[in-house]
């Protein structure tokens, strides 16, 4: 949802995130307070800023309505063919 308003993201680098960020987002584990703040204080710097908000609208639109629907309705198909 941030990406989607090409807000930059700091996440975790567990379960399905990296995957879902890929390299458009600042990751980290989830026990590392010194990782996330190290983020937090690099996002405030304009041109790491801009680096991560030049990719995250195309990441998002990875994952629109429209996609979606197409995705399923082919998974459909399939499993009904």
């Amino acid at each position: 949802e941030a990406q989607a308003r090409g807000c930059p993201v700091i996440c975790s680098n567990v379960t399905s995130m990296p995957e879902i960020v890929g390299d458009t987002a600042w990751l980290f584990a989830p026990e590392d307070a010194r990782g996330q703040a190290d983020a937090i204080v690099a996002l405030a710097e304009p041109a790491t800023h801009a680096k991560f908000a030049a990719a995250v609208l195309a990441n998002a639109a990875r994952f629109s309505e429209d996609r979606m629907f197409d995705a399923y309705a082919q998974l459909y198909h399939r499993a009904l063919a």
